[in-house]
């Protein structure tokens, strides 16, 4: 498992989903990772709706949090 990088993310209380009037300074880590088993299964009570693997090409047709494309461009860019 590699550190890709850490993303900064700062959200107003107007950009939040929840409506509040505290602002979200969210600090991501964003690792990357190989799959070496197991099954993939949806998060009960969670953030997330659904799991699948998606392949990459198919990735930017998706509605997606905005950690997809800081992380996919972390990749890239380790890559480089």
């Amino acid at each position: 498992m590699a550190l890709l990088g850490v993303d900064s993310r700062y959200l107003a209380p107007a950009e939040r989903s929840l409506q509040t009037e505290r602002p979200l300074h969210a600090f991501r880590v964003v690792y990357e990772a190989r799959v070496v088993g197991g099954t993939l299964a949806h998060e009960v009570g969670g953030s997330s709706n659904e799991t699948r693997w998606v392949p990459l090409a198919e990735i930017a047709d998706l509605h997606t949090l905005s950690l997809v494309p800081t992380a996919l461009e972390l990749q890239r860019r380790s890559r480089a």
